[in-house]
Formats: C-alpha cells, sequence, structure tokens
C-alpha cells in the first residue's frame, strides 16, 4: 500500500482529488491510503461527506498551520502513528501544491522492497540541472543557491517509514530552540510545540544528512525557473510540455493557474500543460466548481493548441522541425 499525504487547498485540491479518483477506484481498496489534512477554517460538511464518499481508504485530520506544511505535516503524521498497532506502510508520498497524478500509482512507484537504504527520496527545484546547457543558465541569471537545502522541491517527497520512525523528533526537526519558550506555551501538548517549531528548512536540512536518494525526473512534473523567465526557446519550451505529460505527477502554481493567458510569460504559455487540469473538470462535482477558474483554464489549452499548431508549422516551413 502507498501511503499518500496531501494538504487540502480550497478550490485547487479539488482538482487533485478528481485526479486520483480512477486512479483509487482501479487500482483498488488497499493500495492507495490518502491522508488528507484539512485547515480549521477550510472544513466544510460538503466536500468531506463527498471525500468521504468517493475514496474508499482516507484519513482526515484537522489542521492549523498555512506554512512550512511539509515539514509541519509529517511531523504530526510522524507523532500520530508511533507506538500506534496499526502503522504506516514503507512508501509514503508527501503530496503537496496543487498537484494532480496523471500515471498510475501501481506502476510508477517502485516496489517496496527498493526502499530498503534510505530515508527519502528528494527532488530537485532545477529541472535541468543536469542539462548539458541550461544548467549554466541557473549561474548565469544568478539563480543558482549555494545552500544546498534551497534546491530541494519541499512539495513532493517520497519517504521510507520503516527507516523514518527510527529518528526522534529532534533528529528529524532539530528543535534546539525547545529552551525559548514563547509566551503561553507552557501548558501546550509536545506534539503542539514540536508542530509550531518545525520548518521545511531544517526538516529538508536534516533529511539530506542522512541516506537519501533523487527521484527520478519524471515523477515530480513542475514549472522550472528558465521557462518562467523565457530563458529558453518556443522549441524547447514545446518539449517541455510534451515532458510534462509523461511526467507521473504534474504540480502547477496556482499564480499561474490563476492568471489568464496572455498574461503569463511565453515560455509558461507554451510550456505548461493546462489541459492536464480543464481535463478534470467534469470529474469535480458541480457544487465544488470554480466556474471562473474553469473558465480561464479552457481558454489556456484552447489558446495553447492554437499557438502550438501555429509554431509547429512556421517551424516545418523555415526547416527548424
Amino acid at each position: 500500500m502507498i501511503e499518500l499525504v496531501h494538504n487540502y487547498k480550497k478550490v485547487w485540491s479539488m482538482y487533485t482529488l478528481a485526479s486520483l479518483l480512477d486512479k483509487t477506484a482501479s487500482s483498488g481498496k488497499d493500495d492507495i491510503r490518502l491522508h488528507l489534512y484539512v485547515h480549521e477554517d477550510d472544513w466544510k460538511e460538503a466536500p468531506i461527506d463527498w471525500i468521504l464518499d468517493n475514496f474508499p481508504n482516507v484519513k482526515i485530520y484537522q489542521s492549523f498551520w498555512r506554512t512550512d506544511n511539509l515539514a509541519k505535516t509529517m511531523c504530526h503524521l510522524k507523532t500520530y502513528y508511533t507506538g500506534k498497532e496499526k502503522q504506516l506502510n514503507r512508501r509514503i508520498i508527501y503530496f503537496g501544491g496543487n498537484r494532480i497524478m496523471l500515471g498510475d500509482p501501481s506502476k510508477n512507484m517502485p516496489h517496496a522492497d527498493f526502499f530498503k537504504g534510505s530515508v527519502s527520496f528528494l527532488s530537485r527545484k532545477a529541472v535541468f540541472h543536469d542539462h548539458p546547457t541550461f544548467k549554466h543558465y541557473y549561474n548565469t541569471l544568478g539563480l543558482w543557491s549555494e545552500k544546498r537545502v534551497e534546491e530541494i522541491d519541499p512539495e513532493m517527497v517520497i519517504f521510507n517509514w520503516d527507516q523514518l520512525k527510527k529518528f526522534s523528533n529532534d533528529e528529524l526537526f532539530c528543535y534546539e530552540q525547545r529552551n525559548k519558550l514563547k509566551p503561553g506555551w507552557d501548558n501546550l501538548p509536545e506534539v503542539d510545540k514540536d508542530i509550531y517549531e518545525a520548518s521545511d528548512r531544517i526538516f529538508l536540512h536534516n533529511l539530506m544528512r542522512y541516506a537519501h536518494q533523487y527521484m527520478p525526473r519524471y515523477m515530480n512534473g513542475k514549472n522550472d525557473l528558465l521557462i518562467q523567465l523565457d530563458s529558453i526557446g518556443p522549441k524547447d519550451c514545446i518539449n517541455y510540455n510534451a515532458m510534462l505529460r509523461k511526467s507521473w505527477t504534474l504540480n502547477i502554481q496556482h499564480k499561474w493557474l490563476g492568471r489568464d493567458y496572455y498574461e503569463c510569460p511565453t515560455g509558461v504559455q507554451l510550456a505548461l500543460p493546462w489541459d492536464s487540469y480543464s481535463s478534470l473538470i467534469s470529474k469535480i462535482p458541480l457544487n465544488f466548481r470554480e466556474a471562473r477558474m474553469n473558465e480561464k483554464l479552457l481558454l489556456k489549452s484552447e489558446k495553447q493548441k492554437r499557438t502550438s499548431r501555429e509554431l509547429i508549422k512556421v517551424g516545418f516551413r523555415l526547416g527548424k522541425l
């Protein structure tokens, strides 16, 4: 079984859940268990009831944090299951952001035996970090960070629970400043203190100190700063679009999802597959659909197809394609 951990986001998580509907139904009740963290301000009975009715294996938790979602969520999940008779399964995926699943989890996730030695599988923010030409652009544009932890994407991490549970919260979340208690903390439960102090930066730094590997590029499809800054040409943007469509998961930031097509940089217009999201609209119940956002996604999908078609025609005429 795969443990899928996601922080619910009003509007955008409906696309995430829509992308998982067929995967959970086809893969069977016992292949995926969804752990959904819903902020107390977003807790509504109607969507919660729909989730419980449509996902055969789901656990829903009410959360109180909005920042450092990776660290705080994993801190709570680890504390919740420590010492429990029913434990988590070996493979845990933190499924953050506006992420949708494009591939079949039973075919794209390595078998549990593959995870024996490593605590985590990380993903770099820089998609072109090993490209023979584009990797130099990060340094030229002043984007490449000297601090290794800032190169890691906190919105998708795969954990090995068999190894993770061996560490204490102090070893993972680094609470050196516990003696500097904030006003009003005296009566808080220890788990709440842990969650308040947990940060993505410290958590990722500690994960990189222990045995870890990097997941293949196809597992975490996402935008790249070189795309956003129009640093690569139209042909490469179209190729990037094709690559994202073959990814196992796709995460596009809401600032691009919610923006009109011609307000986006040219690279973003061409490189991000908008129809991967717009094709999920029909799976979202009518009363949970956001009409304005859906209209933008549908328009962007159509405009991208039209623009890409014209670019390809011109490329053939010029002998570039």
